[in-house]
């Protein structure tokens, strides 16, 4: 199955999670700090990838920028998790 902007979109939306605070009255609320460390270990690893992976994962993130409407860090972590799907199939 090829890795369509469409179809990774629809795969993002499925595994879309929030970090809540231990101890949190309200299940809403967002730890920023967990999402900044989780930003950091994505970006992390895509830096440690070969040139061919990252050529790889640079040309999702354009395409669900630009064809999914993403914003570039969201359209980044989704090209991410698509690859890493992918790779574990």
């Amino acid at each position: 199955m090829p890795l369509t902007a469409q179809a990774i979109l629809r795969t993002k939306a499925r595994k879309t999670t929030a970090h809540v605070s231990p101890g949190s009255t309200n299940a809403a609320t967002v730890d920023p700090g967990a999402v900044r460390d989780e930003d950091a270990a994505w970006r992390a690893a895509v830096a440690s990838w070969t040139a061919d992976w990252r050529e790889l994962w640079e040309e999702r993130a354009a395409i669900m920028e630009y064809d999914g409407g993403l914003p570039r860090d969201q359209a980044g972590r989704a090209a991410y998790d698509a690859i890493l799907e992918a790779v574990n199939r």
